[in-house]
């Protein structure tokens, strides 16, 4: 079965990482030490451009999330788009909060983000967005809701590797911002979850107690994939070009292609079945049809074999 439905990175690990993770085993018996965790943490710390003390790693970004929402969404509104990888919303209801969703709509997916500036509010952002691959929110935007009283925002650059666009240096400035990044992308890690958090003072409160951590094989397979950058970028240089290739390739095939900041495509299939024929084939992609639109599905881009698999798939549909 080809998997181009979890937006995972195609390529394995460098050969650094498996070295490291391999060496790591041997002490599989400890936590690790604190010693690690600063390494890791100083070297996220060169990518935030900000001190090592507003970081934070944990096994996945909505581990991330889940206390600031505990934390922070009593008597506030908790926004995000609809459809949205955000896990954890349950958290909302729980600590008393309200959850707005905004629905996406095509063709541009716009946002009115002006009626946002109301009120206290949690707003929750990918950047790009998922599943549209879109920037859907300026940096100017983005500022003017900073701006606003009793207004948190945590955006989630999971797709940074692959389009360079980044708020994380807004960190230092707005205390009521924070910023997630992840390693299961270009680097390669989706198997061990190492995502991080560049978070100003205000949303570090939700961590004073518990902060997160993550286990020392992570730890080391995280420091030596950052010691090797070369490589995710090489990833995701590969990725990019395959995406384009695909974006013409399915167009010509008549599918409605969105313009995409990230490693997957957003189409319109003339297919509606689409997604159940290609799983008769072996292949996978998320269907949105149950839950957002009929005939939108999102594509992951895969290696060239996984690609042209999907392509060949497809032409004969």
């Amino acid at each position: 079965m080809i998997d181009l439905s979890a937006n995972e990175c195609p390529y394995p690990p460098s050969p650094k990482v498996l070295r490291a993770v391999s060496a790591s085993l041997e002490t599989l018996n400890r936590y690790g030490t604190r010693d690690q965790q600063d390494t890791l943490k100083t070297m996220l710390a060169k990518l935030a451009d900000g001190p090592p003390g507003h970081l934070l790693t944990a096994h996945g970004t909505d581990a991330l999330i889940a206390p600031i929402l505990t934390q922070f969404s009593k008597d506030r509104a908790v926004v995000t788009t609809s459809p949205t990888h955000f896990g954890n919303l349950g958290l909302v209801k729980l600590s008393g909060g309200k959850l707005k969703r905004i629905q996406l709509r095509p063709p541009d997916f716009r946002i009115d983000w002006q009626s946002l500036m109301t009120g206290p509010q949690l707003i929750l952002l990918s950047r790009p967005n998922s599943p549209t691959g879109q920037n859907l929110i300026t940096r100017t935007q983005l500022i003017e809701l900073l701006e606003q009283e009793d207004t948190l925002v945590v955006v989630d650059e999971a797709g940074f590797d692959y389009c360079q666009e980044t708020v994380i240096d807004l960190v230092s400035r707005y205390p009521n911002l924070a910023v997630t990044r992840t390693l299961d992308k270009a680097y390669g890690l989706a198997g061990l979850r190492v995502s991080w958090m560049a978070a100003g003072a205000t949303l570090l409160k939700a961590f004073e107690n518990q902060p997160p951590t993550i286990g020392q094989v992570a730890c080391a397979a995280a420091i030596a994939a950052l010691e090797d950058p070369s490589y995710a970028r090489t990833n995701a240089g590969m990725t990019v070009s395959e995406r384009n290739r695909m974006a013409e390739a399915l167009e010509a095939l008549g599918f409605q292609v969105f313009d995409s900041k990230s490693n997957f495509l957003l189409v319109k299939s003339p297919l509606p079945e689409l997604g159940f024929r290609l799983r008769q084939e072996g292949i996978l992609i998320e269907d949105f049809s149950g839950v957002w639109i009929e005939g939108y599905f999102r594509v992951t881009i895969g290696s060239k074999e996984e690609n042209d698999a999907l392509l060949a798939a497809v032409s004969k549909l």
